[in-house]
């Protein structure tokens, strides 16, 4: 078994943010489609050609990516569940110095914005 074969193996899902169009990227695409893993895709800006794999997987049948309630939904009950029982059922009020106020974010947000990191890429089973 190839690495990528392994890759999407041992994943729930595979999801593609950013992929140029030789990109090893799709190598995994398709052994995740061989295995039957779930693929999403986030689209990208058309000009970029860094958004052309994501860009044509969503008009071939991949499930669009435009939020993270687009993750969460789609997530094995199991994982939805954890999800939502680990950020409990209040969100917590914060004080902040900003003249605008803060978006009220569910619980499921708040996880999912706690574990992602400013300029660096994230793998769905990092952020479970």
């Amino acid at each position: 078994m190839r690495a990528t074969g392994l890759i999407s193996g041992l994943s729930i899902d595979v999801r593609v943010v950013e992929a140029g169009e030789n990109s090893g990227t799709r190598v995994t695409v398709r052994s995740s489609l061989e295995q039957d893993r779930d693929l999403y895709a986030v689209p990208g800006e058309l000009p970029t050609k860094d958004s052309w794999t994501s860009n044509t997987l969503i008009k071939k049948d991949a499930k669009l990516v435009a939020s993270w309630k687009d993750v969460r939904e789609n997530l094995p009950s199991q994982f939805r569940l954890h999800v939502q029982h680990k950020a409990g059922t209040e969100s917590k009020p914060e004080v902040t110095a900003s003249v605008l106020s803060d978006p009220v974010l569910l619980p499921e947000e708040a996880i999912v914005l706690q574990a992602s990191r400013a300029d660096e890429s994230l793998q769905s089973d990092e952020i479970l």
